[in-house]
């Protein structure tokens, strides 16, 4: 049996590698290459962007230069004159994140438009946003056999719940010379200048709050990172249809 081989001629294999690149045009975009989508952001571990694409550094690009581009951001989103120049994002140093009200612990988030910038790297705490909280203190000391020294002035009368008989004013007794005294107590009032020692025993017990302490120095609120070049592509890519 003689078997039939087909042979294709250099006619045929042209056309059919011009269906290949056809269908090979048509076919979706590629995240992050040659055939990306205009606006597309890709990371790169490079010193510099691939060509059709800038640094994500929110550079001012011409918009006649960038003709689709502009046609895509035709409302300055990232920054620009809204005639002439446009500017691309700036994400030196930033992080990329959805756009809308996003729901986290219950309540909704703060809306997220096209551009926003928000965050920061440091924040400093006030009293207001710390948990409810109190520094106690408590300690108590022991005194025996003291004495307290007590200016006695001449004329300062010392109200006391013991009194004289007939509601007499009486004075801290002059330790030194305690006439007519009845106890630490006297009616004679003491000379100017003069002290009394009132002896005191027994426990001493403190309780209360600290005060205020702290600096009020900032904290780094940033998770670990690694810095990589973020580019855009502007030129030289598909223009991304609506649906």
């Amino acid at each position: 049996m003689t078997r039939l081989r087909p042979i294709l001629s250099g006619a045929a294999v042209s056309a059919t590698i011009a269906i290949g690149a056809l269908v090979a045009s048509a076919s979706p975009a590629a995240a992050c290459g040659q055939d990306s989508y205009l606006g597309t952001i890709c990371t790169f571990a490079l010193p510099y962007c691939p060509k059709g694409w800038v640094e994500a550094n929110g550079q001012q690009l011409k918009r006649d230069r960038y003709a689709a581009m502009s046609a895509l951001l035709n409302k300055d989103e990232f920054g620009g004159d809204g005639r002439t120049y446009m500017n691309v994002p700036d994400l030196r140093g930033r992080g990329m994140v959805g756009l809308g009200i996003g729901i986290g612990a219950g309540y909704p988030m703060t809306e997220v438009k096209l551009g926003t910038m928000r965050g920061r790297e440091f924040e400093t705490l006030t009293a207001s946003q710390l948990p409810l909280h109190a520094h106690q203190l408590s300690g108590e000391t022991v005194i025996t056999g003291g004495g307290v020294p007590v200016n006695a002035t001449a004329g300062s009368a010392l109200p006391t719940p013991e009194k004289f008989q007939n509601n007499d004013t009486v004075y801290l007794a002059n330790v030194a010379a305690p006439v007519g005294t009845k106890g630490l107590f006297t009616k004679t009032a003491p000379p100017a200048g003069a002290t009394a020692t009132m002896p005191v025993s027994g426990k001493l017990t403190l309780s209360g709050e600290t005060g205020a302490a702290g600096l009020g120095m900032p904290i780094s609120v940033l998770p670990p990172q690694v810095g990589v070049r973020v580019c855009v592509m502007v030129e030289n890519g598909i223009f991304p249809e609506r649906e």
